[in-house]
């Protein structure tokens, strides 16, 4: 009899300690707590995204503490179900786009950039009452929200001809689970899209037959034309390229997008939102920041160029002024060139003039006797045999420590993202070695 009461008490541990082992393997995964002074944004990325160069989600933001020096971005953490990524964000950005992680450059013909995938710019604040159909009363915060993508809302750039991708916020319950309540209720959703209006969901996302445009071009872009000089060409590269910051279809790196041929040797075109009131053509060259490396040295590029008209008597060429540059072309004028005595690097400054095709333009809208050719025009003057050097500078010293030097580097760098010669990619310019060891210095503009 006491055997049996024993083996009936086994009997029953046996199940308790399997009961528990089955309860413990069910338990939620446990995510680190929140950084201080941030919001922990959810992203649900469809497997889609995923492909031979990336496994994993990124998120990008341009503003703010923190804000990214180079895209894609932050890489995400995993969460707690397959596909859910999360990143605590500083509570003062309010704007970031969710990616797969990838750089996939400027060049439509490669792999890289067909397999680059990303969300449009989203808002991280909250919603006001009556901003959103989904949340009539409006959000506090996104801040635990899961952002999940509606596949009808797909769409192909007509400008850069990439896939952006756009969705909807909701609570997350975790687990891979959200809802439109900020306690889970009975109705609720998984899965990696969520359709919001409910209508036959699609097997793929929905992707426009968009192609780059050539001619004619649609109604919201201007055609802008460029006549590169021969000596941007080198061992580097062979053709222009065009960059803008803000606007539709905003560059995410430099040098931007690779600028198309036209129809003279040296002339190319690109087609630009209308809303982007500011580009810098370049040679497509990414120089990166060290002025010892024979690529930086070959980059080059024009000041920052005003894409929108002149005023009537803003320009001594077109003392009327203009309506707008769409169809003109720009052209270096060598007597304007200088180089920055920051970067050490040329940047070149010209003149907008109307373009007549195969290479003529001039300052009427009908090409008259008057016209020019060349990749270059002198406005006014000679042309110089060097280049100005802007003397407008301060110098700062700078003290690293030791424990700054590892396998990775020897020396210091310096970043700024305002003002001239603002960094374009982090971690920006190689200072320079001072008088003494460990001490650097730069030459930063007033």
């Amino acid at each position: 009899m006491f055997r049996k009461i024993i083996s009936l008490v086994l009997a029953m541990l046996i199940v308790v300690a399997m009961s528990t082992v089955a309860i413990t393997s069910a338990t939620t995964v446990t995510l680190p707590e929140k950084a201080e002074g941030t919001n922990r944004y959810y992203f649900y990325m469809p497997d889609e995204w995923k492909n031979e160069y990336t496994d994993t989600a990124g998120i990008y933001w341009w503003n703010g503490t923190d804000f990214c020096s180079a895209w894609p971005g932050y890489t995400a953490n995993k969460a707690d179900a397959e596909g859910v990524y999360y990143y605590d964000v500083p509570t003062d950005v309010t704007t970031v786009i969710w990616n797969n992680n990838i750089d996939g450059g400027s060049d439509p013909a490669q792999d890289i950039y067909k397999a680059s995938a990303q969300t449009i710019n989203i808002g991280t604040e909250y919603y006001d009452p009556g901003e959103s159909d989904n949340y009539p009363d409006g959000t506090y915060s996104f801040d635990g929200m899961i952002y999940v993508i509606d596949p009808t809302l797909c769409t192909t750039s007509a400008y850069s001809g990439k896939m952006t991708f756009e969705g909807e916020w909701y609570y997350y319950y975790g687990n891979g689970e959200y809802g439109f309540t900020p306690e889970k209720g009975e109705e609720f959703f998984t899965g990696e899209y969520h359709d919001i209006d409910g209508k036959e969901f699609p097997t793929e996302p929905s992707t426009p037959d968009q192609e780059v445009p050539t001619d004619p071009t649609p109604d919201e872009i201007n055609r802008y034309y460029f006549y590169m000089p021969d000596e941007w060409k080198n061992e580097y590269t062979e053709t222009a390229g065009i960059y803008w910051w803000e606007g539709t279809d905003a560059c995410l790196a430099w040098p931007g997008y690779t600028a198309n041929k036209a129809d003279a040797d040296g002339v190319y075109y690109y087609d630009v939102p209308t809303d982007v009131t500011t580009v810098i053509w370049n040679n497509n060259i990414d120089g990166g920041s060290d002025k010892t490396q024979d690529i930086y040295k070959a980059s080059a590029q024009t000041v920052n160029i005003g894409t929108e008209y002149y005023d009537p008597g803003e320009s001594d060429n077109y003392p009327d002024g203009t309506d707008s540059f769409d169809g003109m072309i720009y052209v270096i004028d060598p007597t304007l060139c200088t180089t920055s005595a920051i970067q050490t690097k040329l940047t070149q400054e010209g003149e907008w003039y109307y373009y007549y095709g195969n290479g003529e333009y001039g300052f009427t809208p009908e090409k008259g006797e008057v016209f020019f050719t060349g990749k270059t025009h002198i406005i006014e003057g000679e042309n110089p045999t060097e280049p100005s050097t802007p003397d407008e500078t301060n110098r700062y010293y700078f003290y690293m420590p030791d424990e700054w030097k590892n396998e990775y580097t020897d020396t210091a760098g310096i970043y700024w993202w305002e003002g001239t010669d603002a960094c374009l990619a982090w971690p920006g310019y190689t200072a320079n070695k001072a008088d003494a060891d460990g001490v650097y210095y730069y030459d930063v503009p007033t």
